[in-house]
């Protein structure tokens, strides 16, 4: 349907039009009025940080971007998605215990919930990236966040963790098995299928 395609596209251009000049989000947001359910993301991911340069901010605007590349083909979307996740990957620690995690300024670790794994937005930015084009550095973050979750499991004895929902077990798994696919890795594939065994 080419007219509700249109309308789509229209509202998504508009959307991205907001999330990069409104100044709302050049603001911290305030804490929640309540607190939040059992299972979300903790406040300080979402809270007290200017959200447009934020390491979610970032990761959203450059899934967002990449969406409207994939869409219209227009160069000035492929331009900054490529910006933004160049600054997201700098956010990519490189070594120590939190290699292969994305860090926010502050030390806190983004993305704790994994099950965000299947989102466009999110760790995920790197590997779509990599699809589109094919550029080493994006390349190298993807295999640097599946290279993260293969250590995490081995250290759980071939199992996601005890503490890990079915639904990041998932994600986890859909990644490493796409990552096995797109980049010849075995090893990805063979812990993708433990996690999916485990689920």
């Amino acid at each position: 349907d080419a007219v509700y395609a249109g309308k789509l596209l229209s509202a998504s251009r508009r959307i991205w039009n907001q999330i990069e000049t409104n100044p709302f989000f050049e603001k911290a947001q305030p804490a929640p009025e309540k607190n939040l359910p059992a299972g979300a993301q903790p406040a300080e991911i979402c809270y007290f940080q200017q959200w447009r340069t934020s390491v979610n901010g970032i990761s959203e605007r450059a899934a967002a971007a990449l969406e409207l590349y994939r869409a219209t083909g227009e160069t000035d979307y492929a331009s900054k998605a490529k910006v933004l996740c160049i600054e997201l990957i700098r956010h990519l620690a490189r070594e120590g215990e939190n290699a292969g995690r994305f860090v926010s300024k502050d030390g806190t670790l983004a993305f704790r919930d994994w099950s965000y794994c299947w989102r466009i937005s999110g760790p995920r930015v790197p590997l779509e990236m990599w699809r589109v084009f094919k550029e080493e550095s994006f390349r190298d973050a993807a295999l640097l966040v599946a290279e993260r979750i293969v250590r995490e499991y081995g250290k759980n004895g071939m199992r996601p963790g005890k503490k890990a929902a079915s639904s990041t077990a998932a994600a986890n798994s859909l990644y490493l098995s796409e990552c096995a696919g797109l980049f010849g890795r075995d090893d990805f594939r063979m812990w993708a299928q433990r996690a999916f065994d485990w689920i």
